[in-house]
């Protein structure tokens, strides 16, 4: 009789853990074993032995105890957990993943309704699709240095989240917490992490300030794109490229700190970060992207340094409220329509040295109405070919100082509100339709030109005076219709003095209104000297001093007694 009493509590004992029918252990792995302890809701799961744990298709043997389940105990010489192995167990409060687990299964923590944190060790390469999704109390993932790896919806649906440890060195594939729907996150950085791959926290709600370490060495294509409750950047010394869309449409963003090692700014690495309103390129960027800064309407001013020799196409199109803009001196290529769309623009400073623009629609200045100062530095070399063409926001007088060499085709095309036009001493060559269809040009003045392009002063109507101080008119044939569709009868000409009878045989100059300045010595055809006094200086006609006595045509000679005189040398 007492036996029977003795087997009776051992079955109750039992079927207070699993009723009857359950088994309470088992094999889970090839060296593997699991076992159910405790009782009612407060169970314990322990797997022991070594190895991988066994992937389960659907559901593990333990599951019917996924309910009861508040502690999880693993054998730290476990080295995989399997896909599914402890998902739905909805009233788990934390685990402790050993240090020997190298990869952790798809949905093996799916649907733990109570797990507050997690924290993956060092030891651990890969997680997989949907590892820890849904985990909706959780606040808190720490990712330990060794993973590499992050298969798809890893946390997603976790709503809680609101810090991410993240510690991966060499992080290749990412993608597991976008979706995580939690409003607010803020990302740590380790510091021996050196990547931060493709798409790594697209989409995430991260929020306050990002600081990515110096030790960080590479930002992959869409790192943080979408990350809308970002407020600020700052991007740490290891960084070379900021990659194509690394913060794309980050639209709360409202500082970035761009550091002195960063060379190129990728394609669309800034687009749409609507909230910008200033931006420090440093002196080391040399390019800047198709649309880099696309659609960043808060921007009021950008200063391309030296350094940037490219600006890609539309790289700022649409910032709507940039008012100034200073292009720098490294220049050499602008791609098509790179400001266009900025509505507000009043005042251009070019300084680009050598610049060659890749499209007639220019620097996309055409679309602008608002009135625009351009003021050009004093080391351009070039007006580039279609660089301001159509941009009829530029208005009243357009100086181009004197070392500005040659102005390219259709540098100025349609640009119907200048009204004056001053041609320094140093343009030698004026591009075919570079000031066409300037209707509302009254007066131009050239100073040392000798080479006039197709039809570059066609249409424009309003002119009325023109200043040409070249001594020896340029020699331009009526095929070339210069000043096509106008009358240069009722054009004046204002020419050097001593110059008149070259003017009126001049073919198409002969045609215009010519007044000449009154001519003293026009009999003089070689070099003069002065009785004992020194020539200390050569003039233009307009007073710009000359480096050396000129070869041909009308000069000033300046002497150490304060004498001067006024030359024609012609070409022998």
């Amino acid at each position: 009789m007492k036996q029977i009493k003795h087997i009776l509590l051992a079955i109750c004992l039992l079927t207070s853990i699993a009723g009857f029918g359950q088994a309470t252990s088992g094999s889970c792995g090839e060296n593997l074993t699991w076992l159910v302890s405790g009782s009612g809701n407060n169970l314990t799961l322990t797997i022991s032995g070594t190895g991988d744990m066994e992937d389960y298709g659907l559901y593990p043997s333990w599951h019917s105890y996924r309910t009861q389940i508040t502690q999880i105990v693993i054998d730290n010489r476990v080295t995989h957990i399997g896909n599914n192995a402890f998902a739905s167990c909805d009233n788990l409060p934390s685990i402790t993943i050993p240090e020997g687990v190298k990869s952790i299964g798809d949905v093996a923590f799916h649907n733990c309704y109570s797990l507050s944190s997690i924290e993956i060790p060092n030891s651990v390469t890969t997680i997989g699709f949907g590892a820890f999704q849904n985990c909706t109390s959780m606040t808190s993932v720490t990712v330990g240095e060794s993973v590499t790896s992050m298969a798809g919806h890893t946390f997603e649906k976790c709503t809680s989240l609101n810090t991410i440890n993240f510690n991966a060195i060499n992080f290749t594939d990412a993608g597991g917490f976008s979706h995580s729907l939690s409003e607010a996150i803020t990302l740590n950085i380790g510091d021996k992490v050196q990547s931060i791959p493709y798409n790594a926290f697209f989409g995430v709600p991260l929020t306050g300030e990002l600081n990515i370490p110096d030790n960080v060495k590479s930002i992959g294509e869409g790192a943080f794109a979408f990350c809308e409750n970002l407020n600020s950047v700052i991007i740490g010394k290891g960084i070379a490229s900021i990659s194509n869309e690394a913060f794309y449409k980050c639209s709360n963003l409202t500082s970035v700190i761009i550091p002195e090692s960063v060379k190129n700014i990728g394609n669309e690495s800034f687009s749409g970060c609507k909230s910008l309103p200033s931006i420090t390129i440093p002196e080391t960027v040399t390019n800047i992207g198709m649309h880099a800064f696309n659609g960043c309407s808060s921007l009021t001013s950008i200063t391309i340094p030296n350094s940037v020799e490219e600006i890609g196409n539309m790289a700022f199109n649409s910032c709507s409220l940039l008012s100034s803009i200073t292009i720098g001196e490294g220049l050499t290529s602008i791609g098509i329509g790179a400001f266009t769309g900025c509505n507000n623009l009043t005042t251009i400073n070019f300084n680009a040295i050598i610049t060659q623009v890749a499209s007639v629609v220019g620097l996309g200045f055409g679309s602008l109405t608002k009135p625009i100062t351009l003021t050009i530095g004093d080391k351009v070399q070039k007006i580039p070919d279609y660089a301001f063409s159509g941009s009829v926001a530029l208005t009243g007088e357009l100086n181009i100082p004197d070392n500005v060499k040659s102005i390219g085709d259709w540098a100025f095309f349609n640009c119907s509100n200048l009204t004056s036009l001053s041609i320094g001493d140093g343009v030698t060559n004026i591009g075919m339709y570079a000031f066409n269809g300037c209707s509302s040009l009254a007066s131009i003045t050239i100073n040392s030109v000798t080479e006039i392009g197709y039809m570059p002063f066609g249409g424009c109507n309003s002119l009325t005076d023109v200043f040409n101080y070249s001594p020896i008119p340029q020699n331009i044939s009526a095929d070339d219709y210069i000043f096509y569709g106008l009358t240069l009868s009722n054009i004046n000409l204002y020419i050097p003095a001593c110059s008149g009878d070259l003017y009126r045989s001049a073919l198409v100059w002969q045609d215009f209104n010519i007044i000449e300045e009154t001519c003293t010595n026009s009999s003089i055809t070689d070099v003069v000297s002065t009785e004992n006094a020194n020539i200390i200086g050569y003039y233009s006609i307009t007073g710009q001093q000359l480096l050396q006595e000129p070869e041909s045509g009308l000069y000033i000679v300046l002497y150490d007694n304060g004498i001067s005189e006024k030359r024609i040398k012609e070409t022998k």
